[in-house]
């Protein structure tokens, strides 16, 4: 079983062209999943992938 890969939320703004704050909100709104990792918010690979597919859809 592989470690999945964790992105910090200012490297999912980049990714996705938005600001960091943005990201941050979409989080709190549960429109895309993170876990907490001590202060900060990580997104998973995994989630980041299924949240530009709905987001496509």
């Amino acid at each position: 079983m592989t470690t999945p890969k964790f992105y910090t939320t200012e490297e999912v703004a980049e990714m996705l062209k938005l600001n960091v704050r943005t990201v941050r909100a979409m989080i709190n709104q549960k429109r895309l999943r993170a876990v907490k990792i001590g202060n900060e918010y990580r997104v998973t690979d995994d989630h980041l992938r299924q949240f530009i597919e709905d987001y496509q859809t």
